[in-house]
């Protein structure tokens, strides 16, 4: 089992273009921890500690051979190698295969993580030199909300059929394929060559964009969150069956995933004022992930 390498961003390019890569690369995957965040790294802000964590958690309780990912971006932008480049990850099912696994390390869902200068940063810059060196497009980048639980691809994030939020709600402005298009896409492309059409400065300006689109989904995630604390703390969820309206069940199932809404396993339902305020949630919600 290979030891573990901390870069910064900056090394990446040229560590990356000094491996003999043996395995055919097809895709980048994008992902985020959501355990470790933020929180949990800064009472440990050491990069080889939460690698070193991770492989214990994958090996040891997942029964799996190695690190799940290929590297780690944390928080202050460094890079951690994982598991071997000549090796497939454990990232996505139906999509592992020809894959590099990238896990950013943070819960950048709505309400959680806002993500910090030095992060995205590196998450470019990795991305970028990866696609790079295997001579690929940004079409090549996936997500693991774009994926089924059983490995069916998506091509988007489709609340109740996706296996995860992964890499998050809020993630560069968020986790379906339109905000990948408009907010991560230009970056990568202008990083490689210049396709997106950028200069330096417009590329900071969007950079700048993009933080504080993820600055207001996070604080609006954090008022919903209180909100449905402090006035309809009651609502429960069992499942989406038959008996539920077709209006409600995306709402439904996407105020479950994103915690809104939990189960207690004791059959309780929701009721139709439940379903309506789901549906607010959602569509609200819903206007800042576009």
């Amino acid at each position: 089992m290979e030891s573990f390498k901390a870069m910064s961003a900056e090394e990446f390019g040229g560590w990356l273009a000094a491996q003999n890569v043996t395995r055919g690369i097809t895709r980048v995957q994008l992902h985020h921890t959501y355990q470790p965040d933020y929180k949990a790294w800064d009472k440990k802000p050491d990069a080889l500690y939460w690698q070193r964590s991770m492989r214990d958690f994958h090996v040891n309780t997942n029964g799996w051979a190695d690190i799940a990912q290929q590297f780690t971006i944390c928080p202050d932008g460094t890079v951690v190698t994982g598991r071997s480049l000549n090796s497939a990850p454990a990232g996505i099912t139906g999509a592992n295969t020809g894959a590099v696994c990238i896990e950013n390390l943070g819960n950048f869902d709505r309400g959680g993580d806002s993500m910090r200068a030095a992060q995205s940063d590196a998450i470019v810059t990795v991305v970028s030199e990866l696609l790079k060196r295997f001579g690929l497009g940004a079409d090549s980048v996936t997500y693991h909300c774009w994926w089924s639980a059983d490995g069916t691809a998506l091509g988007d994030y489709v609340p109740g059929r996706s296996a995860k939020t992964c890499p998050g709600t809020a993630f560069f402005g968020g986790n379906t394929k339109a905000a990948y298009e408009t907010n991560l896409r230009p970056l990568l492309e202008s990083y490689i060559d210049g396709k997106g059409g950028l200069t330096m400065a417009q590329y900071e300006e969007l950079k700048s964009l993009i933080a504080a689109k993820d600055e207001i989904i996070n604080t609006m995630g954090q008022e919903i969150a209180e909100l449905k604390k402090a006035v309809y703390e009651p609502m429960i969820y069992n499942y989406v069956d038959s008996n539920m309206p077709e209006w409600a069940r995306e709402a439904v199932s996407w105020c479950v995933e994103n915690g809104i809404i939990k189960g207690t396993g004791d059959g309780l339902g929701l009721d139709d004022r439940d379903l309506r305020l789901c549906q607010i949630i959602y569509r609200l919600t819903s206007l800042f992930n576009k």
